[in-house]
């Protein structure tokens, strides 16, 4: 794998409102009933083996994590605690972006912010048929060579908005 790009995702499946994560209380309870099928209480191992934020290694891949800053139904202090956890420990590039005023699930739609980011441009290339760089291998600067610079940003630790 040569980068990741996750999307306003949900990096640790272990917490609910009575830790310290930010989720609604039900969230665990719907993980139980609906995808795992197993009480957290006895197999937190497996909870914790399929969330993102436990896996992270120092030969993690480079990683430009995207998170709208109004999401409502993962806040975004869980791709805030991610990315720390990335930077406190892997040896490959992190960047960081926080849409302004996007929501959960901001490029389903078709918007002028989606067709004005890297990402909305990789969607409409790849509709059109033109291919895209994040289909198989990507070779060269990763998303015209913006990925560089964010990632220059993220090292020197500044905050970095689009």
């Amino acid at each position: 794998m040569d980068a990741c790009v996750p999307f306003y995702g949900v990096y640790d499946l272990t917490r609910d409102a009575s830790g310290p994560g930010p989720f609604g209380p039900d969230m665990v309870t719907m993980l139980e009933k609906m995808v795992f099928k197993v009480k957290i209480a006895d197999y937190r191992d497996l909870f914790e083996a399929a969330s993102p934020t436990y896996r992270v290694t120092p030969s993690a891949p480079p990683m430009f994590v995207l998170h709208g800053a109004n999401d409502t139904l993962v806040p975004v202090t869980v791709a805030r605690e991610f990315v720390a956890r990335l930077r406190e420990v892997s040896q490959a590039p992190v960047a960081y972006v926080e849409l302004p005023c996007a929501q959960h699930a901001f490029d389903v739609l078709a918007s002028i912010r989606c067709s004005h980011t890297s990402v909305g441009r990789c969607a409409s290339s790849r509709a059109s048929g033109a291919g895209s760089p994040l289909t198989g291998r990507v070779r060269g600067p990763i998303f015209g060579g913006k990925f560089d610079e964010l990632s220059r940003s993220a090292r020197q630790g500044d905050a970095f908005m689009t």
